[in-house]
């Protein structure tokens, strides 16, 4: 499944491109105007598909990623943060970050 952010200055009926070599292998693709991935109708396709884990990959884990896990707990997810697939802009502040993910219940693997 995939989750592509839709800015607040990018206009609502424009397509998103992928990034290029992005092998696309789902029909399973959402836009997300939020910080949470779970501010969309994902959460609905999950929860019919009896989802209870979800491993997230995604581009900084101190922000939309951070945000993702800790929407995806809220909602009763058992969520794995793969720090292999996860970028970070701010290192130190990952740290910080990584505290708040672990003390929430966040399970990491890398």
């Amino acid at each position: 499944m995939y989750v592509t952010n839709k800015f607040f200055w990018e206009r609502k009926q424009s397509e998103k491109k992928s990034v290029e070599g992005l092998a696309i292998v789902s029909k399973h693709i959402f836009e997300k105007r939020k910080a949470s991935c779970f501010t969309n109708q994902l959460i609905n396709l999950l929860q019919e598909l009896n989802v209870n884990e979800i491993e997230l990959v995604g581009v900084d884990g101190n922000y939309c990623v951070l945000a993702s896990a800790l929407a995806g707990k809220k909602s009763g997810f058992n969520i794995l943060f793969n720090e292999t697939c996860i970028g970070v802009s701010k290192p130190l502040k990952f740290k910080k970050t990584r505290n708040l993910l672990a003390n929430c219940g966040i399970a990491f693997t890398s």
